[in-house]
């Protein structure tokens, strides 16, 4: 992120999480993502917590948004994208796609 402010924002909300209060991280991230829409990192840090609220198909299409915008050197945020995609499907019982994501976010070096 360029914007100052959504990494700042970004910072607040990872706190928020580590502190377990995911709603208040949820308003931070969306101030965030409303500010610059094109920001892969928020769009990764709400996936992660709608992983955590146990959301697990929104995490999903969260973390696909986020690698959808993640630049070339963007490597590690698009594994993780890839690693939590999998994990959801996985929960959702999804093996084969869950396995689909795994080989992708192995692929990447």
């Amino acid at each position: 992120a360029c914007n100052k402010a959504v990494v700042l924002l970004q910072e607040r909300a990872q706190e928020q999480i580590d502190n377990g209060d995911l709603n208040a991280a949820a308003k931070t991230l969306e101030r965030a993502v409303s500010i610059d829409p094109r920001d892969a990192r928020s769009w990764n840090l709400l996936a992660h917590l709608r992983a955590r609220q146990k959301q697990y198909t929104m995490a999903v299409n969260i973390a696909a948004k986020s690698n959808s915008l993640a630049g070339e050197n963007q490597k590690a945020l698009k594994k993780d994208n890839l690693m939590l995609m999998a994990d959801m499907k996985t929960r959702l019982g999804d093996t084969a796609q869950a396995e689909q994501y795994r080989r992708q976010a192995n692929a990447i070096n």
